[in-house]
């Protein structure tokens, strides 16, 4: 089963699809979390918790193309460029900075 389409947005600590959000307004949103939901004593915890989810889709396809053009998990596969347009280390590089951003994004920054 497919996961709520990307990208997801943390709006103060209400973690949802933008386009399910858009989807399902004005009736009721159906969120992926939600940090208010938690004790007021834990909310610092959660609203990092929310960054984290919200990075999840970002998390992924950063992983999924570290393994593309590194040859899978067991470097077993060929490397395969995500772009043919692109030289290796264009591709090296557009990879880098995808994980850079999600880790960004997964902490809140």
């Amino acid at each position: 089963m497919p996961h709520t389409p990307e990208p997801w947005i943390n709006d103060d600590g209400l973690v949802a699809g933008r386009e399910s959000r858009e989807r399902f307004q004005p009736g009721a949103s159906h969120d992926i979390f939600d940090a208010h939901e938690w004790p007021d004593e834990l909310l610092d915890e959660a609203l990092a918790n929310a960054d984290l989810i919200a990075a999840a889709p970002d998390l992924l396809a950063a992983v999924e193309a570290v393994l593309a053009i590194g040859g899978g998990v067991n470097r077993t596969d060929p490397p395969r460029k995500l772009d043919e347009a692109m030289t290796w280390r264009q591709q090296e590089d557009l990879v880098a900075k995808m994980c850079a951003d999600a880790a960004a994004k997964a902490r809140g920054q």
